[in-house]
């Protein structure tokens, strides 16, 4: 190849990778969009984050920038913050937790690990139907009734998805580190990141560990790929940490995930729905690359809508 011809092809390249991210970009708002209009939902936002840097948001009928409630990506948070805590070698996933809280209870011979995976048979889950007495309850009272439930009506290894699970890891987080769950998981994981939208302010704060963070999109992004992203701990072994056979994809750490031909694919959801209204929010890494974070003012119960999302936004974002 002549120099000529080489460096016409260094200039264009950079714009071509451009053009094509602007259309990726366009087609994952234009999903995104739709589904919103076809639901019907009132406010909802939109992140995009390529390789570590946000590169696009949006928002219908609020601020792009807008803190929304996450109700169950907030797992998230505390699985990270636990992971943290596991890396300094305060925790490990084996770890009991009447190794850490004194007066646990029966369930107090359950694992970090068990915890993590809603596999440890904690079970009814309590905090489901009760969405109004909780809001206002500590964290730590819902932890301690479940710790103290007996008998559990669960199946010890065997996944079955309990808000109680997330309760106790809060109360171990705040056990350990001896700091209030917001604050320890603040200095743990979303300070680092110069994450500054996140609050648990609001009717279901209470929730904190299991439901109550909100946090903007965009902010959420930047969360998902220091977790999940290929050089986290997490994302660049995820089977290294403790999760459950879902038939094909996993759970654990707060999320779903699945290996597909070298990548990793991370993806969750969450849903509050209370009278017919209702907050929730969808995220998925797209093996290694793109993240797409969306949250909502909609309850999605008894619908195919988030199912529609998934597929709408998987196709706009990999195909």
């Amino acid at each position: 190849m002549g120099v000529f011809r080489l460096a016409l092809l260094l200039a264009i390249l950079p714009s071509l990778a451009s053009a094509q991210q602007d259309a990726r970009l366009a087609r994952i708002e234009s999903a995104w969009s739709a589904w919103v209009d076809a639901g019907g939902t009132d406010a909802a936002t939109l992140a995009v984050l390529r390789s570590g840097a946000v590169v696009h948001t949006a928002g219908r009928g609020t601020a792009a920038d807008a803190a929304m409630l996450l109700a169950s990506l907030g797992k998230v948070v505390t699985a990270a913050c636990v992971a943290e805590l596991i890396g300094q070698g305060r925790l490990t996933a084996d770890t009991r937790v009447d190794e850490i809280v004194t007066e646990a209870g029966p369930a107090g011979g359950q694992t970090i690990g068990a915890l993590l995976t809603h596999s440890s048979g904690i079970w009814p889950d309590a905090t489901q139907g009760r969405a109004p007495t909780l809001a206002g309850s500590p964290s730590e009272g819902v932890a301690h009734r479940a710790l103290r439930r007996d008998p559990q009506l669960g199946t010890a290894g065997t996944f079955a998805y309990n808000n109680e699970n997330y309760a106790i890891l809060g109360l171990v987080i705040e056990t350990v580190t001896g700091e209030p769950y917001d604050r320890a998981c603040r200095r743990l994981v979303l300070d680092p990141l110069g994450i500054d939208s996140a609050t648990l302010d609001g009717t279901w704060g209470a929730h904190a560990s299991w439901g109550g963070w909100s946090m903007s999109a965009a902010d959420y992004a930047r969360l998902v790929w220091a977790t999940f992203g290929p050089d986290a701990a997490i994302g660049a072994a995820p089977a290294a940490w403790p999760s459950a056979d879902m038939g094909g994809a996993r759970y654990g750490m707060g999320v779903f995930w699945r290996a597909v031909r070298g990548r990793t694919f991370f993806w969750s959801s969450g849903m509050l729905c209370w009278a017919g209204d209702g907050n929730g929010g969808y995220f998925a890494s797209y093996g290694g690359e793109w993240v797409v974070v969306t949250l909502y003012a909609d309850c999605l119960a008894g619908t195919d809508r988030l199912r529609d999302l998934d597929a709408a936004l998987f196709r706009a974002a990999v195909e």
